[in-house]
């Protein structure tokens, strides 16, 4: 049985519609972007933050995506089905040295490092009747372990900067997406941040000094306080459905996937939603963001 999420994978990939992940960005000075951009056939690429420069990184047959940079900015986790199964692997920042990581025989996706970057948090597929759950593995390899394990799927994981919390989605309420905390360490101390939104809430992320997160609720990027208050509509409207927001190294901009005509393209704003422009113009569309810190 294809999940939701793989549904929407494919979609994005396909339609360019109805994509999403989410990210843990680190405090630094800011550095590369690094995207997915293509048609059947899907690779990262990577950009200054000004659009120049722009260097493709993977060459992998299939889908290569959900990309996220180690808190030093020397390493990429992302998601590719390379092998015929989305799997988790990491490569150098500059597309080298490729390698899977030994998670299990599951479908996983939408990595994120740990602030030590010694482990990264995804969330996996096993066909359990409860759904997609939260997972933690080491980047050397062996069992990873469940964080998660309630009625409906847990996913999109995103670690704070501090390394001691995980925001994450999860449809257990009512099967609505809604955004949830979790302790990193051992999965406990589950509690929702947004209650009953008449859109479903998507795709969080952390500002880098832990006191905002930016989500996707419904047709629009939102941001919030750490504690859930002070929810507050940055896109209105504009951008066709925006997805995927990241914060940069430096807590100034919110890139995110919006609209460019019938294409999906990245977009660079100021962190209270003014200034939007493209970051690359392409006819290829793109996904899903991620911003590298370039100092720890």
């Amino acid at each position: 049985m294809r999940t939701r999420r793989t549904v929407l994978f494919v979609a994005a990939v396909t339609a360019a519609v109805g994509a999403s992940t989410a990210y843990a960005t680190f405090p630094g000075g800011v550095g590369r972007i690094v995207f997915p951009m293509g048609g059947g056939n899907v690779e990262l690429y990577s950009a200054r933050p000004d659009g120049t420069d722009s260097q493709q990184l993977t060459t992998a047959p299939g889908f290569n995506g959900c990309p996220s940079y180690s808190r030093d900015g020397a390493q990429i986790a992302f998601c590719s089905n390379r092998t015929g199964t989305y799997r988790i692997w990491l490569m150098k920042a500059d597309g080298s040295d490729q390698r899977q990581l030994a998670t299990g025989p599951y479908e996983a996706l939408f990595p994120r490092f740990q602030r030590d970057g010694r482990s990264v948090f995804f969330n996996a597929d096993t066909r359990s009747p409860a759904g997609e759950d939260i997972y933690v593995g080491a980047v050397s390899g062996g069992k990873a372990t469940r964080l998660t394990g309630a009625p409906g799927d847990d996913e999109y994981p995103a670690v704070s900067p501090d390394g001691k919390t995980i925001a994450f989605v999860s449809h257990r309420i009512q099967g609505k997406g809604q955004v949830w905390l979790m302790d990193s360490r051992d999965g406990k101390h589950q509690r929702a941040l947004t209650h009953g939104a008449p859109a479903k809430d998507e795709l969080p992320d952390w500002s880098p000094d832990g006191k905002q997160i930016v989500y996707q609720a419904g047709a629009d990027i939102w941001l919030m306080n750490a504690d859930g208050s002070a929810q507050r509509n940055l896109t209105r409207g504009r951008f066709g459905l925006p997805f995927g927001p990241v914060w940069s190294p430096d807590g100034t901009k919110i890139a995110f996937v919006g609209r460019a005509g019938l294409t999906k393209q990245v977009y660079v704003m100021n962190a209270d939603g003014t200034g939007a422009h493209p970051l690359l113009a392409a006819k290829a569309k793109q996904l899903m963001p991620a911003w590298q810190p370039s100092s720890p």
